[in-house]
């Protein structure tokens, strides 16, 4: 198994070290064409999102977005036309793309990689500046601005529909069918998925649709019991809903929503563009949360075993799996 699996990482190297070649290609072509490139080491689907979003107001033929990922292509062609947006040679295919390896091993430490930083004062301290996709408001400009983008596309019938009606938006990440799933892995995902079953069913009981987010090959997708969307008519996955899993319909469903139930997670953001009401289960502190005027998170523990003691579970902090156990939120929370 040793050895299958270090073939695997070897590959897995040499892929991503290759495309890695293509990105620094593709920036020095433009460069070389006199083209300034925005790009961000931002891994994140929320973060390229608000990068998107901060760059509205900067972009013209000479200025432009760079996208190396299909992903990344398609949020920008959500919010720019193509004439504003550059891309890489070869954009990195979802299926096998792993943004966050390819970033941290071998963009950031090479000195032809010059990330564009975006920041933004914080609302109760104009001196310090956060980045852009660590608080979570939207404008009167820059909601305007999202909306108009939703109008220039066509929205998936069904989700129109359903939207006719009061409805709630639902994201659950979770890793359980990974084996290092560990104490320190995903740390803002929800592990006990009984809970959100037993929630769904407590909430399609209430005069409203429930919509619940995420990719086909999501886990908490691939695992959600059929016996659910069976038995509650107003329960939907967006995947059946969206002929595209496209963007703006993700975006026109945030705009139609009463709110946000889950994870923080990539799917939020729109929500907290928008300023809807957001709730966030089994989340991880992080110092910019109390910036987030429209959400309630609900943190998870962190039980020490040596200790007997609980404290709220720290975004980016490392605890011994011998000595430390994750307490998640309950239902009744």
């Amino acid at each position: 198994m040793k050895f299958f699996k270090k073939i695997f990482d070897i590959n897995k190297y040499i892929l991503y070290f290759f495309f890695s070649k293509l990105i620094f290609f593709s920036i020095f072509y433009f460069n070389r064409k006199k083209i300034n490139l925005f790009y961000t080491d931002r891994a994140g689907y929320g973060d390229f999102i608000f990068f998107c979003l901060e760059l509205k107001t900067q972009l013209n033929n000479q200025n432009r977005i760079f996208c190396y990922t299909e992903i990344q292509y398609e949020i920008a062609k959500f919010f720019y036309e193509e004439k504003f947006i550059a891309k890489n040679i070869f954009l990195l295919p979802r299926f096998i793309v792993n943004t966050n390896y390819i970033s941290n091993q071998f963009l950031i430490k090479n000195k032809y990689f010059k990330p564009t930083y975006l920041t933004r004062p914080a609302p109760d301290n104009k001196n310090i500046n956060l980045p852009i996709s660590e608080w979570w408001n939207g404008n009167k400009e820059s909601i305007k601005y999202l909306l108009s983008r939703i109008e220039k596309f066509e929205i998936s019938t069904q989700l129109k529909k359903i939207c006719e009606k009061k409805t709630l938006s639902i994201f659950i990440k979770n890793f359980s069918n990974l084996q290092n799933n560990h104490l320190n892995f995903q740390v803002r995902q929800t592990r006990d998925l009984n809970k959100i079953y037993k929630l769904i069913n407590f909430l399609s009981d209430k005069n409203l649709n429930i919509v619940i987010l995420g990719k086909k090959n999501d886990n908490f997708i691939k695992t959600f019991p059929n016996s659910i969307l069976e038995k509650k008519k107003n329960v939907f996955l967006f995947n059946d809903l969206s002929k595209y899993h496209s963007i703006y319909d993700q975006a026109y469903l945030a705009q139609n929503s009463i709110g946000f139930l889950g994870n923080m997670s990539g799917p939020a953001s729109f929500y907290g563009i928008l300023n809807k009401e957001g709730i966030i289960i089994d989340a991880a502190s992080f110092y910019s949360d109390h910036y987030f005027k429209n959400f309630l998170f609900l943190y998870k523990k962190i039980y020490d075993k040596k200790n007997d003691t609980f404290r709220n579970f720290i975004w980016q902090q490392y605890y011994e799996p011998d000595n430390f156990k994750i307490v998640e939120n309950d239902y009744e929370e």
